[in-house]
């Protein structure tokens, strides 16, 4: 007995001296025992809770709860006893004697000897870790949150190269969902072989080398990198880093993939752009040159043909210096329609009118082997172009076909209205609004891609000595000079198709102010005196030309100092002044002006708008200004409407 009280005694101090709160009960419901631990984390002695049933409504205010807890604990104590195992743990929350809430893992045991009868509790106090696994939840659900709303691609492998993570940006471009993807390889996953595994041919290097290169702890950056997504291929910026352990090691690799397709279209449309911008200047400049030179040619041969009647053989050298000139000038005038930037005899046409009109002509050229197929939908709009020049670029677009279909085939032309978004204007050199698009489409042998990118260029040809290389340089120039745009899309066996877009009639009465046949003016559109201030004297003669040529009185001045130095003994009616010069620009010279001579009416004009004029200026002059290089319309018309307005 002695033994039973000495280990009890043991026990008891063990119990005090625990962290963790311990409860024990009796099988009369009465609570029996609290140790230090479980007074101190909940605020409860026995005089408190000296029974369960004074417990159940402390700890749990909640009936529902309270009901749940009750009938929870009371199933597993009795499937504990019935099979003689331990008692499974609940997850509890309790509110203590002061309000609190505290989570715990609640356990519980019957005793044994000097115990008998009793159940001992065990109360472990887990707040604070579900706080941490609350947070660590929140962050996770976070991390989760940006990974899964970023668009670009992110994705983990292990060392077998199985993905073993990623976002909803890989899931949706493999079409599969994020648990299908796991675990395979990229080829599992769908891939495309060749471009998984590489083709030295193609010059496809493949995902699984820069794996691999990874895997070897390099940080590996591949910006072209192209993915089958949907059936198209795509360009992605990716990266691929080692993933690695807290103690260094490699367990795999990680992917973050950009989808840069149109960014790279976009580039690639500007770097065309600015090559045919150059090669128009340069074409045209070697074409102006040449002319010169051919009518030097052409004259003196003309004037020794006059001194040399009866020397047949000479007569017929002459002839033929005469012939090739000739020839010259037909090449020279198509290289000056590449280069030519704005239609000198442009009108108001219907495309579907002028196809009408050429059809005959267009069947005879192609002959009986090409069927030919023309649609056009009703009330097209209309467009302002011109009409010579679009003929010829259609007949040209039709020779390229049939040489494209040496055993015959099908040529379709389709017109029709179209109305193109800010979207749509990206791979275009093209601003929104209406057009008349053309679409020429032929199932003839196609191009590849690098036929592709020299296809406008003058003198390139794929037809050797039977071609001149000028007949899409033709066609570029004339889209061009008639505001339009030209795409071309083609494969080796699948045919071509050339799309051209003109802009609509209204719209480019709208946009094109800078066209001035649109506007007629009598010459003698004013009397009044106009200030011209501008430090470049010969954009002074040009505005004192114009305005000259339409009656105004016109003084002049090289300076802003100078102008306010003319007021003092000029009576000026309008100040046209530029905005950027050396000692004062426009905006404080309009200030000045003001100041002096509050009556005068005031027109800036400038040739770009520098950041330095964007804040604190008059915001009214801002709307106003003219940017150069302006029109005679333009500036005759703002002139005369500025001067009109009353005060």
């Amino acid at each position: 007995m002695s033994d039973n009280r000495s280990n009890d005694s043991k026990f008891q101090r063990i119990i005090d001296a625990s962290p963790v709160p311990y409860a024990l009960n009796d099988e009369q419901q009465n609570i029996t025992y609290l140790n230090p631990a479980f007074i101190k984390t909940f605020g409860y002695d026995l005089n408190d809770i000296p029974t369960l049933d004074d417990w159940w409504p402390k700890a749990y205010p909640d009936k529902e709860y309270s009901e749940w807890v009750a009938s929870t604990w009371q199933k597993r104590l009795e499937t504990a006893i019935k099979n003689n195992q331990p008692f499974e743990p609940v997850e509890l929350n309790i509110q203590c004697k002061d309000g609190t809430k505290t989570t715990v893992m609640a356990n519980a045991a019957s005793l044994s000897g000097t115990f008998e009868g009793n159940h001992l509790v065990i109360l472990y106090d887990i707040s604070e870790r579900k706080k941490v696994e609350e947070e660590l939840d929140k962050t996770l659900t976070l991390l989760e949150n940006i990974v899964n709303s970023t668009p670009d691609m992110i994705f983990v492998k292990d060392k077998e190269l199985k993905t073993i993570f990623c976002n909803e940006s890989f899931s949706q471009a493999c079409g599969k969902s994020r648990e299908q993807l796991y675990n395979n390889t990229d080829i599992e996953n769908g891939w495309d072989p060749e471009l998984v595994n590489g083709n030295t041919e193609k010059g496809i290097r493949g995902f699984v080398h820069d794996d691999l290169d990874a895997l070897a702890g390099k940080d590996v950056h591949n910006p072209n990198d192209p993915a089958n997504v949907g059936g198209e291929i795509r360009i992605f910026d990716t990266h691929k880093l080692p993933l690695k352990t807290s103690d260094n090691h490699i367990l795999g690799v990680i992917g973050i993939a950009r989808d840069v397709t149109e960014q790279k279209k976009a580039e690639e449309q500007l770097r065309q752009s600015q090559k045919m911008d150059a090669l128009g200047k340069l074409t045209g400049g070697i074409a102006h040159d040449f002319n010169n030179m051919l009518g030097i040619i052409l004259g003196y041969a003309e004037l020794l043909q006059n001194r040399i009647v009866d020397d047949e053989k000479s007569s017929n050298y002459i002839e033929q210096i005469h012939s090739a000139g000739d020839r010259a000038k037909t090449l020279t005038s198509k290289l000056l329609s590449f280069a030519r930037t704005k239609p000198t005899t442009a009108k108001k046409s219907r495309i579907d009118h002028l196809l009408f009109n050429d059809r005959n002509m267009l069947e005879k050229t192609l002959t009986s082997k090409i069927k030919l197929e023309i649609s056009n939908p009703k009330n097209l709009w209309q467009t302002f172009i011109e009409e010579d020049m679009f003929s010829d670029s259609i007949l040209n677009l039709c020779i390229n076909s049939m040489h494209a279909m040496p055993s015959g085939g099908d040529l379709k032309i389709e017109t029709m209205n179209t109305t193109l978004l800010d979207k749509d204007c990206q791979s275009l050199d093209l601003y929104p609004g209406d057009y008349v698009q053309i679409t020429i489409s032929d199932n003839g042998i196609g191009m590849e891609r690098s036929t592709l990118d020299h296809i406008f260029e003058p003198f390139f040809t794929t037809k050797g000595e039977l071609g001149t290389g000028l007949g899409m340089s033709q066609v570029y120039g004339f889209v061009k000079q008639n505001s339009g745009d030209i795409k071309v899309s083609s494969s080796s066996n699948q045919g071509t198709q050339v799309t051209i877009y003109l802009p609509r009639y209204d719209e480019l009465v709208r946009n094109l102010t800078e066209q001035s046949h649109s506007i007629s003016y009598d010459k003698g559109a004013g009397t009044e005196t106009i200030l011209i201030v501008d430090d470049q004297v010969e954009l002074r003669e040009l505005a004192e030309e114009i305005l000259v040529e339409y009656g105004y009185q016109v003084i002049s001045a090289e300076s802003a100092t100078h102008a306010l130095e003319l007021v003092e003994n000029h009576s000026v009616d309008l100040l046209l002044s530029d905005v950027i010069m050396p000692d004062m620009d426009g905006y404080q010279l309009a200030t000045k002006m003001r100041e002096k001579r509050p009556e005068v009416k005031i027109q800036l004009v400038s040739g770009y708008n520098d950041e330095h004029f964007v804040k604190n200026v008059d915001p009214v002059l801002k709307q106003n200004q003219i940017n150069k290089p302006y029109s005679l319309a333009t500036l005759v018309e703002r002139v005369r409407e500025l001067l009109d307005e009353k005060i």
